[in-house]
């Protein structure tokens, strides 16, 4: 598409008047710096939504972890550093967990003696 357009500016110069072509060159050296930036904003929007969402998911998982909810699932779907936080506080969900356990198993023989 980068090409086709560069192509597109490219006869829009030469098509012009000689008093015009000028501007014209300057219009399109704009638009090739322009596009290229408003498809890298729209990238950074998209991919900070979806880290954003992520990471928001999570620290509700988090919470109702924190709440005492260790049946929550945390599955993580991403092959970079949030899918490697997922896997951490879901070990560490399965460590707690296990901890209360053993914490209330000792509590209850405690209490039985």
């Amino acid at each position: 598409m980068t090409a086709l357009l560069m192509g597109l500016m490219v006869s829009y110069v030469a098509a012009s008047p000689d008093g015009e072509a000028v501007d014209r060159a300057v219009a399109a050296l704009a638009l090739s710096v322009l596009i290229p930036l408003v498809n890298l904003a729209m990238a950074a929007i998209h991919l900070g939504g979806s880290v954003a969402l992520s990471l928001r998911k999570l620290g509700r998982r988090a919470e109702q972890i924190g709440n005492g909810d260790f049946a929550v699932e945390i599955q993580p779907q991403r092959a970079d550093k949030i899918g490697d936080l997922h896997r951490l506080i879901g070990a560490m969900r399965d460590s707690l967990e296990e901890t209360v356990t053993d914490l209330e198993d000792t509590k209850a023989a405690m209490e039985a003696e």
